[in-house]
């Protein structure tokens, strides 16, 4: 009888602290806090020697997103919609240096922020490419992805820049054809600047290339000055 008093009693015991330690565990247990996604700092793109850039559709959505690949000792992978302030921030870090990324990387960051051209800051950035990229397959498209912007002094003087300056006929090409069709949609100049004038005066008579030199001349003729 007593030891079965005494057993008995151990079970009750044992019983208590099962029932009581599991609780405990809980109310100790360290709780894991998640942090926003951290903005990517002015190292953090230093550091990048080289980027992928591509459009990606995550798995059950039917809206792409970007994703941006940093390529350093600590690798990055930035993805988001185009407007996310990373990723455009990102995008344009790669376009500016040429002297880090390789052409493929760039060209695929101007599709991209071609559809944030809205964004006078990267219109800024696309006119520095169009005006200053090493590659003219970039130059031209930072070009196209200016058009539409005309009415913007600083797109319309570096689309005067690259028809005068560029030594890529292929970029003078998409400069000019680029400035007719804003003149001919109305949604080029509302009057005719001197600047303008002189740029094409000078590109009628003396560019090298054939289709630029008839296409200033038919510019003139719709500013109503030939």
């Amino acid at each position: 009888m007593t030891v079965l008093v005494v057993a008995g009693f151990l079970a009750g015991v044992a019983g208590q602290r099962l029932r009581v330690a599991p609780a405990q565990a809980v109310l100790t247990r360290p709780v894991m806090t998640v942090s926003a996604t951290p903005k990517i700092t002015d190292q953090q793109l230093q550091s990048a020697g080289s980027a992928h850039v591509a459009w990606v559709t995550p798995s059950g959505s039917r809206t792409p997103t970007v994703q941006v690949q940093l390529m350093s000792q600590t690798p990055m992978n930035i993805v988001g919609a185009p407007d996310n302030a990373d990723v455009e921030r990102a995008l344009t870090f790669v376009l500016e240096n040429s002297q880090r990324f390789d052409p493929d990387a760039r060209l695929d960051s101007l599709d991209v922020l071609r559809t944030r051209a809205v964004d006078p800051d990267v219109r800024r950035s696309l006119c520095a490419a169009a005006r200053m990229d090493r590659n003219p397959g970039v130059r031209m498209k930072a070009l196209e992805a200016l058009q539409g912007f005309e009415q913007d002094s600083a797109v319309r003087e570096t689309l005067l820049d690259a028809l005068q300056s560029d030594a890529n006929s292929g970029v003078r090409v998409e400069a000019i054809n680029i400035l007719l069709n804003a003149l001919r949609s109305g949604t080029g100049f509302a009057a005719p600047d001197p600047q303008t004038l002189d740029v094409l005066r000078d590109r009628q008579r003396n560019d090298p290339n054939n289709y630029v030199r008839q296409q200033s001349a038919a510019a003139l003729r719709e500013m109503g000055a030939e």
